[in-house]
């Protein structure tokens, strides 16, 4: 039976009808960024096994491992031996030692293997009944014939375990940003196969920092300079992986190129896919052998994904481990150039802090070497942003001409060179230069002509605002709130 509304229930059932609505919108969005975050990454066929290998890397296997397993197939392990740790030279010289030694045993097992072919573990004893049992379901016919491609790999798992509680200072604001970005925040697993997130990070090649760029890539993204090494800023950084891999998607659409891009470059990866003629990840795999696409490159997707499992369900993996509390600061914007102990005063305390907010900054400006120039935006403890403008205001005018007239070096001109030829090798800013000098950028200075590169006048990027933007304070004569 039809019944009629009345004027109140039609507004009733609309008004109703509308918060339905509304909350279909809300949790559609939801879906849609669940759908964003954890974006499942495709695992390319064959590539399972070395994701398996991976896992046991970064949560079974102690730093103090050794695993030996086939380096062409991850999938044969032969067996995990107890080494040394490397805390000094000869506990190094040990473990390698120990790692040499094994590894010629294994491969007169693997020989007496191929000569036997046992059928069962009873037939062989020792090394060679161990090997056995490892590779006793392995379909490979030449199993045994692999000698050439033994490889050694430490175990990571107390270097991941540490790295998920470093984590917790940056993980929220780091996968925000991600997704501000349009981007899954699995892409933060990155950070753990370059670094095991570790913010003081650098490698042997001279990658710092938790996403490891080099100098030169660092600069076409970030500042490094005699004021600042932003590579060292885990949130700076973030910003300048996010845009290099926005670019790397650009170019090679699907996230096994990308990725592995992040090892192998973008121009490697595009190479790849010519040579190939597939962006195919599993037919790169098999069919390119370019320059450097080696064991590292090969492997980068496969330790990303085990990175991305293990991240995603680490109290299952490291159930006692809890994470670093998240930063939390105000940021203060400098009106004017100022020394690192003008905002401290002495305070040692103050000084340690704002070092360790403050990552990029090199330790000329901590030691009071170099001045820090206008507009530069600095982590303060969170609450004490007042306290540092008062002290800024209370500095000497004596201290505010020196920071403002700070010279880091003298270049004399060799006639050849323009001046911002001369701001490009000091890393400085060539128009500040300029209107200082009162000089065309783009003419070449006589010979002799003596160019004062100003701490001021060093690039540098201004850090963003905080996910969680600071409470905006009252401006003041010489420093406001960013």
């Amino acid at each position: 039976m039809i019944r009629i509304a009345t004027t109140k229930k039609v507004r009733q059932l609309v008004v109703g009808d509308m918060f339905r609505f509304a909350r279909c919108i809300s949790i559609l969005a939801i879906l849609f960024c669940m759908g964003l975050h954890a974006e499942d990454f495709p695992v390319p066929k064959g590539l399972e096994a070395g994701v398996a290998f991976w896992k046991r890397v970064y949560s079974e296997w102690s730093t103090n491992q050794i695993a030996f397993s086939d380096e062409q197939d991850l999938g044969m392990v032969y067996t995990v031996i107890d080494v040394p740790d490397d805390r000094d030279s000869v506990s190094r010289k040990l473990r390698a030692e120990k790692i040499r030694k094994m590894k010629n045993e294994l491969r007169i097992a693997l020989n007496e293997l191929e000569t036997l072919r046992p059928q069962s573990e009873a037939e062989v004893t020792g090394l060679a009944q161990t090997v056995f049992m490892a590779l006793k379901d392995n379909p490979r016919e030449d199993k045994y014939r692999r000698a050439d491609f033994i490889r050694a790999q430490n175990g990571l798992k107390e270097r991941f375990e540490q790295g998920y509680f470093m984590a917790g200072a940056h993980e929220s604001e780091i996968r925000t940003r991600l997704i501000q970005a349009g981007l899954p925040e699995d892409l933060i697993a990155i950070a753990f196969v370059e670094s095991l997130f570790h913010p003081k990070a650098k490698s042997h090649a001279g990658a710092c920092g938790i996403w490891q760029f080099l100098k030169g890539t660092a600069r076409e993204y970030l500042s490094v300079n005699k004021l600042v090494d932003e590579r060292f800023d885990p949130i700076l950084a973030t910003e300048a992986a996010i845009e290099y891999i926005k670019s790397a998607r650009e170019t090679l659409v699907e996230w096994p190129l990308v990725i592995t891009s992040y090892n192998y470059g973008r121009a490697g990866m595009a190479r790849a896919v010519d040579a190939v003629k597939s962006r195919d990840f599993d037919e790169i795999l098999k069919n390119y052998s370019g320059d450097r696409f080696g064991f590292a490159a090969r492997n980068y997707y496969a330790e990303f994904l085990a990175a991305v499992s293990i991240y995603r369900d680490a109290k299952a993996y490291f159930p006692d481990e809890e994470q670093a509390s998240p930063w939390s600061y105000d940021v203060l914007t400098l009106a004017n150039p100022a020394f690192l102990r003008d905002l401290t005063r002495h305070d040692h305390e103050l000084s340690q802090d704002l070092a360790q907010l403050n990552p990029a900054l090199t330790k000329e400006v901590v030691t009071g070497k170099e001045v820090l120039p206008t507009g530069f935006r600095l982590r303060v403890p969170k609450g004490e942003r007042k306290q540092l403008i008062a002290k800024m205001n209370a500095c000497p005018k004596a201290e505010k001409r020196r920071a403002e007239q700070a010279v880091r070096a003298r270049h004399r001109s060799n006639g050849r060179q323009t001046l911002a030829q001369i701001a490009g090798m000091y890393d400085v800013a060539d128009d500040q230069l300029a209107e200082r000098m009162g000089i065309d950028p783009k003419k070449k200075l006589r010979r002799g002509t003596v160019v004062n590169i100003r701490s001021a006048e060093s690039k540098f990027t201004p850090l963003p605002d905080p996910i969680y933007k600071p409470k905006v304070d009252a401006e003041t004569p010489l420093s406001q709130d960013g």
